[in-house]
């Protein structure tokens, strides 16, 4: 992930429709889990080095700690292949580990090309998919990785066309049963623009964000996309701008 990226846009009052009539309804914000969790002060994690963490923090801050009711499931989708979003998840999950006491679990949910692991620099063992399976279920799954609080559950066995179990009604339940253990559940799917998954991921989650890539991305794609995500009733929580190496314009801001 680039040194530079924006959040350009808040999207918090998505309409409903009655286009997808199948999909889940998105449960509510707050979880009872949530109530455990408090910030921490912001001079206890002010040293952060580099402009780019400073980037993340700000960007950790307005997607979930600077909002009310505060998201705590969130998926993280690429407009297109190779825009950030993994890394981009897989930090926000670390910063807030590190600056809520809140329990923080990161779901690698791209069964087409899993990343996740690579990013957090640990083995892809046992996970989604064999949750999915029926398998166990889906928490025994979860890994405490080396930073306090934060847990990791990944894409799990490989196994032919793994993404179709996306499809499989247990992945409401998995997805019910991370928010009742973890504070915060942040979410790894596949560019939205190439698949529908993070359309079926979205709708039990809280929101999406939305990943750009600088000179890549488009304003149409953008803008359908946008639009397929209102039109099943998800919340586009933020657009980020990622991998950027010039100054954003201010008409930019009125892409999205």
């Amino acid at each position: 992930m680039s040194r530079n990226f924006e959040l350009l846009h808040q999207l918090n009052d998505s309409p409903q429709s009655d286009t997808y009539p199948n999909l889940p309804p998105i449960p509510p914000p707050h979880e009872p889990a949530a109530e455990k969790a408090r910030l921490i002060p912001l001079e206890r994690t002010a040293d952060l080095a580099t402009a780019r963490e400073l980037e993340e923090e700000r960007l950790v801050h307005r997607l979930f700690l600077d909002v009310q009711p505060s998201p705590r499931t969130v998926v993280f989708t690429g407009l297109d292949a190779g825009s950030g979003a993994t890394s981009l998840c897989s930090r926000a999950g670390e910063l807030l580990a590190c600056k809520t006491t809140g329990s923080v679990c990161l779901v690698d949910a791209n069964l087409r090309h899993p990343a996740l692991h690579q990013a957090l620099g640990v083995e892809n063992q046992a996970g989604l998919v064999d949750a999915l399976l029926e398998v166990g279920t889906i928490n025994s799954y979860a890994r405490p990785l080396d930073r306090e609080r934060l847990w990791v559950v990944t894409a799990g066995t490989e196994v032919p066309d793994a993404h179709t179990l996306l499809a499989s009604e247990r992945l409401a339940g998995c997805i019910a049963a991370l928010r009742q253990n973890f504070d915060y559940v942040l979410i790894d799917s596949p560019a939205a623009s190439l698949y529908t998954d993070s359309l079926v991921l979205g709708a039990l989650a809280d929101g999406v964000a939305l990943v750009l890539k600088a000179n890549v991305s488009r304003r149409a794609t953008a803008s359908k996309i946008v639009g397929d995500f209102a039109g099943t009733g998800i919340r586009v929580l933020g657009a980020v701008l990622n991998q950027r190496t010039f100054p954003v314009p201010s008409a930019i801001y009125s892409w999205l």
